[in-house]
């Protein structure tokens, strides 16, 4: 170790309190205003589902209709999804304007659009949730937009609400322009520094997790509905297998050629029977096999922006450490060249003044002794005189 560094390292250890770096995590951190913004739009949306699915599942229960039990399924399903999509936007606003377009759109659906029939006597109640959630939606825009973005972004939700109606109940709709969400201004340049981004990840996951088997539940149900696969079905047909079965073993026993020719036709009303719910089942099951493939792909393409998005933080992170170790590197540089430097000016300084202490001391003792001669000699001769 050459002396320089251990003067370095000594410096350092003795004047730390003077010298101090930190690394800062890669990307520009939200704003505490948007970070609220992002949570609340995320739990109104969360709030929104849970209140369509308890209304769907209360006039489910109320009504016999299979058309509108199966609507209300649709519904709920088609909430969860929407809902989904539009408040986990990556730029905050621009969630929170869809989310409120989203609930706006739904409202003019149910009230006088395509699905104003869709729940038959119970559909008040759908209209009644659904302007309670419009509604809810333009408080929680009026609490994070100024006056200037809630009168802009009002007419934009408007414009839509009334140019794009949904169609049904899959909720298949286009978002609200981002650019026009921002007013033509730039979208953010980062979605956050490394901590949001991953908070926003594992959030996201996480409503992937509750969200998704229910959904998956959900379109099991409207597949074997909408198959006419019923348990009364099967159980008819069993009964009428039972039966034929028995006349069978009656007629053996006194007139097996009738007993041959019943055999053969419950054979092949029996093959009938269990072709159709067969038939049926394999395509309950093929649907059920491709919503499964497409669950997959969404989940591995959110995986993979996941992955991407960890990698790139990554990489900007360690690119920030080096520069900041780099630049540690730099400034430990100098700062030892500056001890180094004071340390021989010291030692100089310190040369000097011992130097010149020991000249004082020794200039002094010889005044000194030569005043004590001299007066010592003047003192003797004017004896002698």
């Amino acid at each position: 170790m050459t002396a320089r560094a251990l003067a370095g390292m000594l410096g350092a250890a003795l004047l730390g309190g003077c010298f101090s770096f930190s690394v800062q995590t890669p990307g520009e951190p939200l704003p505490p205003q948007e970070l609220r913004m992002r949570t609340e739009t995320r739990q109104f949306a969360a709030q929104m589902s849970e209140s369509v699915q308890r209304t769907a599942d209360a006039i489910a229960a109320q009504s016999t209709d299979p058309a509108v039990r199966a609507a209300a399924l649709r519904w709920k399903l088609g909430t969860s999804v929407a809902t989904r999509r539009s408040a986990y936007r990556s730029v905050p606003r621009h969630a929170l304007v869809d989310t409120w377009a989203f609930a706006e759109q739904m409202e003019r659906f149910l009230r006088e659009g395509s699905g104003r029939e869709l729940l038959g006597e119970r559909q008040a109640d759908a209209v009644k949730e659904a302007a309670r959630l419009a509604e809810e939606a333009r408080s929680l825009a009026k609490r994070h937009l100024d006056s200037t973005q809630l009168a802009r972004n009002g007419d934009l939700v408007r414009e839509l609400a009334t140019n794009e109606p949904l169609a049904d109940l899959d909720f298949v709709r286009a978002p609200v322009a981002l650019s026009a969400v921002l007013a033509g201004a730039q979208p953010p340049a980062t979605a956050g520094s490394a901590t949001d981004v991953a908070a926003d990840a594992i959030e996201r996951f996480d409503v992937y997790g509750h969200s998704i088997p229910d959904e998956a539940r959900w379109r099991t149900e409207l597949l074997i509905g909408e198959s006419g696969i019923k348990g009364s079905d099967v159980a008819r047909l069993l009964t009428r297998t039972d039966e034929t079965l028995r006349r069978i073993y009656e007629l053996a026993e006194t007139e097996p050629g009738k007993a041959a020719a019943l055999l053969e036709e419950a054979r092949a009303d029996l093959q009938r029977g269990w072709a159709q719910v067969d038939q049926r089942w394999v395509e309950t099951l093929g649907v059920l096999q491709a919503e499964r493939a497409a669950l997959a792909r969404t989940l591995e393409s959110a995986q993979t922006a996941l992955d991407a998005t960890i990698q790139r933080e990554r990489t900007a992170f360690y690119a920030a450490l080096s520069q900041e170790r780099t630049g540690f590197a730099s400034d430990a540089e100098r700062f030892t060249v500056r001890v180094v430097e004071e340390a021989r000016s010291i030692a100089r300084e310190a040369m000097f003044w011992f130097f010149l202490a020991i000249a004082l001391v020794l200039g002094t003792t010889f005044a000194i002794g030569f005043v004590l001669g001299r007066a010592t000699q003047r003192g003797g001769r004017d004896q002698g005189g």
